[in-house]
């Protein structure tokens, strides 16, 4: 009769075991290699969680650009001084930008008598333009209601 090897009969159920760890052992690699492209993913492509993420950076408030203001000043003298002068306004986030557009023309108005009540010495400095740009603030909001101005910002000024 044939022999029985010994070793026969244990080498079908140690298959049997190394046949069991492999579904377990193909898993585990799915995951630990699923597990890492997702955090490769989500953290080295910028795709990190809500809380890391910045809030984007406000609107830039905005401008209104008024056209060119020409007129005269009020130099004592032979020759006749000008000021022309062109700037933009900015204004307060939310302002009311059709009580802007209604209101033009007396704003102008504002502005005009303004400038007009000026003297060139009073403009040649710093801080007479400075002044002038407070000024102009006043004036225009003074007739607005709905609508804040918050700077001026000279695009153009010259004193002839």
């Amino acid at each position: 009769m044939a022999e029985k090897n010994p070793n026969s009969e244990m080498e079908p159920s140690v298959e049997g075991k190394k046949k069991g760890k492999l579904p377990i052992l193909l898993i585990a690699a799915l995951i630990f290699v699923g597990g890492g492209g997702f955090f490769g993913w989500t953290h080295l492509k910028g795709g990190g969680s809500k809380a890391s993420e910045k809030p984007p950076p406000p609107a830039p408030p905005p401008i209104l650009a008024m056209k060119p203001f020409v007129v005269n000043l009020q130099d004592t003298g032979e020759i006749p001084r000008y000021l022309k002068v062109e700037f933009d306004l900015e204004l307060k986030p939310g302002s009311d930008l059709k009580e802007i557009e209604a209101r033009m023309s007396e704003l102008r108005d504002a502005i005009i008598i303004l400038l007009a009540s000026k003297r060139s010495d009073e403009l040649g400095s710093i801080e007479g333009k400075d002044r002038l740009k407070d000024e102009i603030l006043a004036r225009v909001n003074s007739r607005l209601a709905a609508a804040f101005a918050t700077r001026v910002f000279f695009k153009e000024f010259i004193v002839q």
